[in-house]
């Protein structure tokens, strides 16, 4: 092989080199903005959780489904900006909905904060959302990572249970998140 013939194999293995190590930084980029946005959501939906177990604790009772969002403002318990998921292309205020069977009850009465969703990822964003099981974002707005090779081989929502608790849900599970509650017969 003439000094020619090296040069030519050299540069196109150095530009097959280029190419290849492109390809896994582009890979690498989007990782890393679908992790920061799975971070951010989920950063988010335990905040607001939170504060809705907070002005239940304070009031006696969760807020009306209908101005939900209203009112955790208007109490100055929450910004504005956390009811929004980077991955909601929506321009609508809230990305989230609260689960319109916890409206006006009180938190001492339900037996399965454990596993009742207080707020999830909604597929109807608004200024209010509100519903049930039917209006959780289909398809799922994150992806989650396998830890060996990095690929990303399942969908899921985020949920916040009535107990404090953030769970990210895979769609593929047969077990899916709770919306009614089990009451206390009598009150306390």
């Amino acid at each position: 092989m003439g000094a020619t013939a090296r040069k030519r194999t050299r540069l196109l293995g150095l530009a097959l080199l280029v190419r290849v190590l492109s390809g896994a930084y582009a890979l690498y980029v989007k990782a890393r903005q679908v992790y920061r946005a799975d971070v951010v959501c989920a950063q988010q939906v335990e905040n607001i959780q939170g504060v809705l177990a907070m002005y239940a604790g304070d009031w006696g009772r969760f807020p009306a489904p209908d101005h939900w969002v209203d009112q955790l403002l208007a109490a100055d318990l929450i910004s504005v900006g956390v009811f929004k998921c980077p991955e909601d292309a929506s321009g609508a205020r809230s990305s989230y909905g609260m689960n319109r069977s916890l409206g006006g009850l009180d938190p001492r009465d339900i037996l399965n904060p454990d596993h009742l969703v207080s707020v999830y990822e909604t597929a109807r964003p608004g200024d209010n959302p509100s519903g049930g099981e039917d209006d959780v974002a289909a398809p799922p707005r994150h992806y989650s990572p396998e830890s060996s090779g990095g690929m990303w081989l399942y969908k899921g929502n985020m949920y916040g249970y009535a107990s404090g608790k953030l769970f990210g849900m895979r769609v593929d599970l047969p077990r899916r998140p709770t919306f009614e509650p089990r009451l206390r017969s009598e009150p306390q």
